[in-house]
């Protein structure tokens, strides 16, 4: 299967949901989140905020049983197959 990069520009918010226990933290370089664990990818478009008139793109991943997310606010992305 080929792999691809998402590249995401004007990033705005980066957000990590079921943060890392004690041990992850003490070995943050043994962390595995491969891609392979992914159950969810959802690519929405957001509201803009009050005074905003621009909109911008809210990626959000979810692991494998609910382990943890991560949730990330940008406004333009560009895929780069490997």
């Amino acid at each position: 299967m080929p792999l691809a990069t998402l590249r995401l520009s004007l990033v705005e918010e980066l957000r990590l949901r079921n943060g890392l226990n004690d041990a992850q933290r003490a070995a943050p370089d043994r962390l595995n989140w491969g891609y392979s664990e992914i159950a969810i990818a959802r690519l929405t478009e957001s509201e803009p905020e009050a005074g905003d008139h621009s909109r911008n793109h809210v990626l959000q991943l979810l692991w494998e049983g609910g382990r943890r997310s991560l949730e990330v606010r940008f406004g333009t992305l560009d895929l780069v197959r490997d």
